[in-house]
Parts: C-alpha cells; sequence; structure tokens
C-alpha cells in the first residue's frame, strides 16, 4: 500500500487503496482523509473510543525534552487535569492553558478564575511553571501565548483531554500571526489518532491526539445534544429557589434533586444557554434510565460547586440539605468550594 502525506485532521498518513483502513481518500493530494473530510464538511462521524495509551504519549514527551502546554477545560479543571503528569513532565517545563474561561460570567474577575483553578490543582499536587487564562472564541490572551511559543528555543507539544479545545487553540494561535491553518476541529471525540506536527515560525509545534476521559458526558451525548450542551458564549446563570423533594432538569440530561432542606434554599446553575430547564416534582420524572449520585458537600465550606463532567456547575450553600443528581451511567461528578465569592 502506497501512503502519502499526513491528514491534517487525524494524522494517519494519506493511502488511497483500501476504503476500510485508516487515511483513505480518493485523491492523493488532498488534505483531510475520508473520514476527516466528511466530519469538517458535513459533521458526519461517530466518538472514536479506542484504547489509548496516555504512558506512550507522555514518556514520548518528556523524552523529547518538549515545553508542554497542557489545555483544560475551564468548566471542566477537575477532570480535564491530566494528574499524573508531573511524573512524566517536571514543573519548569508546564503551562496550564485553561480554555473557554469566556463562558464564565464577566461579573466573575480573573484573579478569582486564577484562585479556584490553583486551588484545585493543590488538591491534586499538580505544579507547573504558568498559567494562562484563554479563550479561542474572544481570542483572550491568545497574542502572548503565541509570542510566547515563537520566542522559546525549545520545540512544544500541546496535550489535554478530547473537547478542550486544543484544535481551535491551534487555529487561533497561527491566525494570530496571520496565518491559516487547516487542522479539524470536531466535537468528535478521538478525531486526532496521530501527532502532528507544525511549524510555528520556526518552532515547532506538536499536536497530540486528545486524551479520552471516560467519564465525561461528552462521550454520552450526540453531535445534536453536544450542539446544545456545550457552552460557546458567557453563561447566562440560572437561579432556582427549590423546596424539599423539587427537581431541576436540565436538557433532559442532569436532574438535580434536593431533599432533608428545612428552608427554601437558592441554587446557581452555569449550563449552555441553550439548554432547557425545568422544575417540577420528582414523582413526574420517569428517572429509571439515569444513575443515582449522592452528593457528599465538603466538610467546612459553605459555597461548593458541582462540577458535572464536561457539562456545568451547580452551586449550593451547605446548610445540611441531601442532594442528588441523576446522570447518564459512568459520568463522573465533583464538590469543590465555588468559585463564586
Amino acid at each position: 500500500m502506497k501512503y502519502y502525506k499526513n491528514c491534517e485532521g487525524c494524522g494517519e498518513k494519506i493511502q488511497t487503496t483500501d476504503i476500510n483502513e485508516k487515511g483513505f481518500s480518493p485523491k492523493e493530494d488532498s488534505l483531510f482523509c475520508q473520514r476527516c473530510f466528511r466530519k469538517e464538511h458535513y459533521g458526519e462521524g461517530e466518538n472514536n473510543l479506542e484504547e489509548f495509551n496516555p504512558h506512550y504519549y507522555l514518556t514520548n514527551i518528556s523524552e523529547a525534552k518538549d515545553e508542554v502546554i497542557m489545555v483544560i477545560d475551564a468548566l471542566n479543571p477537575q477532570d480535564t487535569v491530566i494528574k499524573n503528569i508531573n511524573k512524566y513532565i517536571k514543573p519548569s517545563k508546564l503551562t496550564l492553558v485553561v480554555n473557554k474561561v469566556d463562558v464564565f460570567p464577566k461579573s466573575i474577575p480573573d484573579e478569582t478564575i486564577i484562585e479556584w483553578i490553583d486551588n484545585l490543582t493543590m488538591d491534586i499536587d499538580l505544579e507547573f511553571k504558568n498559567i494562562v487564562l484563554l479563550s479561542t472564541y474572544n481570542k483572550k490572551n491568545i497574542d502572548a501565548l503565541a509570542n510566547y511559543i515563537e520566542s522559546s528555543e525549545n520545540s512544544f507539544s500541546i496535550i489535554g483531554y478530547s473537547n478542550v479545545g486544543k484544535s481551535s487553540l491551534i487555529k487561533a494561535l497561527f491566525a494570530a500571526k496571520g496565518e491559516i491553518v487547516n487542522n479539524l476541529v470536531s466535537r468528535t471525540i478521538g478525531t486526532t489518532t496521530k501527532p502532528i506536527e507544525l511549524d510555528f515560525f520556526g518552532t515547532k509545534v506538536t499536536d497530540y491526539p486528545g486524551f479520552i476521559l471516560e467519564t465525561s458526558m461528552h462521550n454520552q451525548l450526540t453531535q445534536d445534544q453536544l450542539k446544545i450542551m456545550l457552552p460557546e458564549k458567557e453563561i447566562n446563570v440560572v437561579n432556582y429557589q427549590l423546596n424539599e423533594g423539587q427537581i431541576v432538569s436540565i436538557g433532559d440530561l442532569v436532574h438535580f434533586e434536593t431533599t432533608k432542606q428545612e428552608e427554601n434554599l437558592g441554587y446557581q446553575f452555569m449550563f449552555s444557554n441553550e439548554a432547557e430547564y425545568h422544575r417540577g416534582k420528582k414523582e413526574n420524572k420517569d428517572l429509571s434510565e439515569f444513575e443515582k449520585i449522592e452528593i457528599n458537600p465538603l466538610q467546612g465550606a459553605g459555597r461548593q460547586d458541582i462540577i458535572i463532567s464536561g457539562i456545568g456547575i451547580i452551586t449550593f450553600q451547605n446548610k445540611g440539605q441531601k442532594l442528588t443528581v441523576h446522570l447518564p451511567k459512568g459520568v463522573s461528578v465533583s464538590v469543590v468550594k465555588s468559585i463564586f465569592k
């Protein structure tokens, strides 16, 4: 089988012989293989949750002695941090990029977001030399990061979980320098399957395949659901006063239940503006297909955030009430000190 250049979407070698093998394209000079072409132009494709070996890639990066940019999702920092990365990458080589910060309300200052992220990373003993709050949507800090990479004498590896915005970041970095790249931006998990090397104006930048986060809600959603549930602009926080036994459903995918509370309490919801909310009684909702998860509040903390992996945040004041979320099976939930002061 004859191979040509690498696909600029998944990184596989382009081949024109076998339609059933990776990298197939009917044209040898294509930018994308047929699979990625159809994703780019028709939105087709399914999540690729094949076995992924983080140890293999992190070992390669460590041996290359690259500087590393780890991209995490601002709405899901607890899960999208690669928690054992310091076993491979020294803090002096690691920059933490917190992407999609534009979804937070403008009333939350950058200093508060950094403090929130710092507290989360200290809990998992993660160390790094720089933290960058970023938005590829409104270009926040894109120029500064582009200048940092271009002026460095080192090569860079860009890593992160699927759907944290690595491909969008790379596009934005090149655009900041007046150049367009053809890498594929897709909500589909596992689009990139091989490392893709890029020349960033004299600096080698390697885009690694997105790590697979099996506990993310993203894995459970169709492409149409992702368009609704993944926020792309500033979130309008939704407030509900709830009595005992009431339930709030978000997009019919997240169901938040309150019990054993002696008073009417307020809750804040940070989910995509496109998601629909419904408040009602539990007995009117069929939750048999969802997994029931009891929330364990932090000890000694007042205001707290329930992070629904990959989707959004529910904020509550801990007053001894019992809280439960009903989610598709396998989605993780974490409780952290609230980003809201």
